[in-house]
C-alpha cells in the first residue's frame, strides 16, 4: 500500500509538470511585459453577464462600487496615462482570436472614458459580424460601410447613445470586401474628422488572426489595446 501510494504521488506530480509544460496560455501580467515587451494596462475579472439582455453588460448598468467597475477604471487610468505622453486620440481594440472579450472591453472602456467627461466616439469596425449597436438598442442599418463607399458623410451615420458624451457608429450593411473598403481614402478622411470632433475614438476591431482588415485599422490608429483571455490565449498566437 505504501509503495502504491508513493507511485501514485509520483505519477500525480509528473502529470502536473506535464500539463504545465503543455499549457501554452498566458496567465500572469509579467508574461505581457517580459515575454511580449508590451505595457500592461490591467486585469478585468470574469463576469456572469446576462446573455438574454446585452444592455446589462454596460459599465453604466453595473454596481459602480464593484470590483468589475473598478477594474475598468484602472484600465482607463493606465490608458490615459499613456495617451497623455503620446497624444493618443484614436484607439483600436483587438485580440488574437474571437471570444477573448475585445467587444466588451471596447464597449466599457468607451463608457468609462465618457463617464470621465470626454467626448467619445465608439466605432464598430467589425464589418463581418459587428453587433455593438445591440448593447445600446440602436439600429445597424447604416454605418461604417455606407460611409466608406462614399454614400453618406460621417456625421450622417453617428448615432447618439443614452449615455452622456458617448456616440456610436454601427457597421452598416456587411460588405463583401471589408479589407478593400478600409483602404479607401474615405477611411482616412473619417479618422481626421473624428479626431477633430471627439476627444477619443475607440475602434472595436475584428480579431487579428481571423481577418486582414484588423491589421490595417490597427496600423492607422494612434494606439492599439490588445485583449488577452487569461489562461486561454496561446502565447504563440499572441506574439504573432
Amino acid at each position: 500500500i505504501f509503495s502504491a501510494a508513493l507511485i501514485g504521488i509520483g505519477i500525480g506530480i509528473a502529470l502536473v509538470f506535464l500539463l504545465e509544460y503543455i499549457d501554452d496560455s498566458i496567465r500572469y501580467p509579467e508574461e505581457i511585459t517580459r515575454g511580449m515587451g508590451l505595457p500592461f494596462f490591467g486585469v478585468i475579472p470574469a463576469a456572469n453577464w446576462d446573455q438574454e439582455d446585452v444592455r446589462t453588460h454596460l459599465l453604466s448598468n453595473i454596481d459602480q462600487k464593484s470590483g468589475l467597475a473598478e477594474a475598468y477604471r484602472n484600465v482607463r487610468s493606465a490608458l490615459l496615462f499613456s495617451a497623455t505622453k503620446k497624444n493618443i486620440k484614436t484607439i483600436a481594440i483587438t485580440s488574437s482570436v474571437p471570444r477573448e472579450g475585445k467587444t466588451t472591453t471596447s464597449l466599457n472602456l468607451a463608457v468609462s472614458l465618457a463617464q470621465a467627461g470626454m467626448r467619445v466616439l465608439l466605432v464598430d469596425a467589425d464589418m463581418r459580424r459587428g453587433e455593438l449597436h445591440k448593447f445600446f438598442g440602436l439600429e445597424a442599418g447604416r454605418g461604417v460601410s455606407d460611409m466608406l463607399v462614399g454614400q453618406i458623410k460621417p456625421e450622417s451615420v453617428i448615432q447618439r447613445t443614452h449615455l452622456s458624451n458617448l456616440d456610436m457608429i454601427a457597421t452598416g450593411p456587411f460588405p463583401a470586401n471589408p479589407s478593400e473598403l478600409i483602404l479607401r481614402p474615405e477611411f482616412d478622411a473619417f479618422i481626421n474628422y473624428a479626431k477633430r470632433t471627439y476627444d477619443r475614438v475607440i475602434f472595436d476591431c475584428p480579431p487579428l488572426m481571423a481577418v486582414s482588415e484588423a491589421g490595417i485599422i490597427c496600423s492607422l490608429a494612434d494606439a492599439v489595446v490588445f485583449v488577452i483571455w487569461a489562461g486561454q490565449t496561446s502565447r504563440k498566437l499572441a506574439k504573432l
